[in-house]
């Protein structure tokens, strides 16, 4: 029962803060004061802890650190869904092969013609998080309540948790169609989630046996593919190294070079790597799946850079 209730706590107080700062028309403008007060209430509401911002040490006070302090546009541009794309193969130079198949992109969900597209599809804004719609069998989904659906994300701003400010320099305005992966291979498709310090690939999350919600469970390797029990409650689990995760690895490094901290995501799909997004603000900056002594240790690798604001 504490359980539960500390479960439903949790989340209002989540959407009551979401709620305040969504009032706000730009919140990159708030003062960075109230902003830190706001966001150290948060921080104490969910770890039971004061956030040291001035000698941060954990990896969620180095990340909030980050968003409140390095504001490089770079991570704006990498964070949008349909940019990255040129950032990957552009930029970087890395094959397009790289990239989960695009079926389509429009800037208004009127454009979207159902009939030329597949039975099975993935349907994304590109500005922020949680804009996705998997259509396992579009015979099955009712065409304008994806389209009302469309607009009204194309009609937000996304502020997503008060320390992802990136997300507020994305313009809402491409619609993207994505492969449905499973389509390319056989199997439940597992995300492996390379966490890079400063340039230098460390570790994997693994995400697996996703529900019906998409709730996966998760799990932790090194790069020998040894469990290492990051995770609070992990269990041992046999989970294949990927095939192709030398090349995740390669590739890893190579985008995560322009940044000190970012999550290059990943499928494995007949032994060939493909690149989910790169992800610089896991959980908002309030990681709490990893056990506090990790969560501190990760912190150690992170160097902070010089501010910019």
């Amino acid at each position: 029962m504490f359980t539960i209730k500390k479960i439903f706590d949790r989340e209002w107080y989540f959407r009551k803060y979401i709620s305040c700062i969504s009032k706000v028309s730009r919140p990159e403008k708030v003062e960075l004061r109230k902003l830190e007060h706001l966001i150290k209430r948060q921080y104490l509401y969910t770890f039971g802890k004061p956030l040291n911002l001035k000698s941060p040490k954990s990896l969620n006070e180095k990340l909030i650190w980050l968003s409140l302090f390095w504001r490089d546009p770079l991570k704006s541009e990498c964070a949008d869904k349909f940019k990255m794309r040129a950032y990957v193969t552009g930029s970087i130079g890395l094959s397009p092969d790289l990239l989960v198949p695009l079926l389509g992109v429009w800037t208004t969900p009127e454009d979207l013609d159902f009939s030329a597209l597949p039975d099975s599809f993935v349907l994304k804004c590109n500005h922020g998080c949680g804009y996705n719609i998997i259509v396992r069998d579009k015979h099955e989904i009712n065409y304008n309540d994806v389209k009302r659906k469309l607009s009204e994300w194309l009609s937000q701003s996304y502020h997503g948790a008060m320390t992802e400010f990136h997300y507020n320099l994305i313009s809402p305005r491409v619609i993207l169609c994505e492969d449905y992966l499973p389509s390319l291979g056989s199997g439940s498709v597992i995300d492996y989630k390379i966490h890079c310090f400063n340039g230098n690939p460390n570790f994997v999350l693994v995400c697996y046996d996703r529900d019906e919600n998409e709730v996966a469970k998760l799990a932790t390797f090194d790069f020998e593919w040894h469990q290492l029990f990051y995770v609070v409650d992990e269990i041992p689990v046999n989970i294949e190294k990927p095939q192709s995760l030398t090349l995740m690895i390669e590739y890893a490094k190579k985008l995560s070079s322009q940044f000190p901290f970012v999550r290059v995501d990943f499928y494995d799909v007949e032994g060939k790597p493909l690149l989910g997004e790169l992800t610089f603000t896991p959980y908002g900056n309030m990681i709490d799946y990893y056990k506090p002594e990790i969560l501190d240790a990760l912190g150690n690798k992170l160097l902070l850079p010089s501010k910019v604001l």
